[in-house]
């Protein structure tokens, strides 16, 4: 009406949304990171590398409890289902195989200055109740280790 265009919002962090071979990347830094780890797995370093997957940390408590179900001429009582506690996830930026068949999670990060809390808290529910260590990571060339690692056999979609 005005001629008035709305600004975009600027990120919290000043990272800037790209694109690499259709796939949406949070940070330059994090589409770098992908560039360098999809080397790695053309060359047979690592495998199964995933971008984005959700992994569940804490399952969610379902509840049930009886409800009146009414019918034409009577009614009847039925356990209806219902979430008493959402499921706490996590969605690293990737996650691989090494060589060694050690599985690796990965946070791409600009800073130290970006570890908000809610990230600390789930690195550290992870570690304390899966044995999976976050790795984070600074610079996209930052080598992969080859350490023992316990290995994850969770949902990985």
């Amino acid at each position: 009406m005005f001629g008035w265009k709305k600004q975009q919002k600027k990120s919290k962090y000043r990272n800037e949304v790209c694109e690499y071979r259709g796939i949406k990347f949070d940070s330059k830094k994090e589409m770098e990171r992908y560039i360098f780890l999809s080397a790695l797995q053309e060359r047979g370093e690592i495998s199964n590398l995933q971008h984005h997957c959700q992994i569940e940390i804490v399952p969610h408590i379902v509840g049930y409890k009886e409800v009146e179900k009414k019918l034409k001429n009577s009614t009847k009582i039925v356990k209806k289902e219902y979430v008493i506690q959402k499921a706490i996830n996590y969605e690293p930026d990737f996650t691989y195989l090494d060589k060694n068949g050690n599985f690796h999670i990965e946070d791409v990060k600009g800073s130290k200055k970006t570890l908000t809390k809610v990230f600390q808290l789930k690195r550290k529910l992870l570690r304390a109740l899966k044995g999976i260590e976050v790795e984070e990571i600074y610079t996209p060339a930052q080598p992969v280790e080859h350490k023992e690692r316990k290995q994850y056999e969770g949902n990985q979609e």
